[in-house]
């Protein structure tokens, strides 16, 4: 088991999620799930799992292309609005 410390918590865990019991990010609780465990853990647990976080990228042609959908409207209510 990796040394407990305070950086190494569920919060900071790869193998862990930030659950949301709203519409938005805005209403997130402080609950996590583990992927590893799969179970609903505290943010301040750790365990043997552990893994530092590394960022994750969308860069699949469906996000590309919703991205240059919302430049196009984007674009579009720019002109509106200067031409009235």
């Amino acid at each position: 088991m990796k040394k407990k410390s305070k950086n190494n918590t569920c919060a900071t865990c790869q193998s862990c999620r930030q659950v949301y019991a709203g519409f938005c990010k805005l209403w997130a609780q402080r609950k996590y799930y583990c992927t590893q465990r799969e179970e609903m853990i505290d943010q301040a647990d750790s365990c043997e799992h552990w893994q530092r976080k590394r960022p994750q990228y969308d860069l699949s042609l469906q996000r590309f292309d919703e991205v240059e959908r919302d430049l196009l409207f984007l674009l579009e209510c720019a002109e509106k609005w200067e031409n009235s």
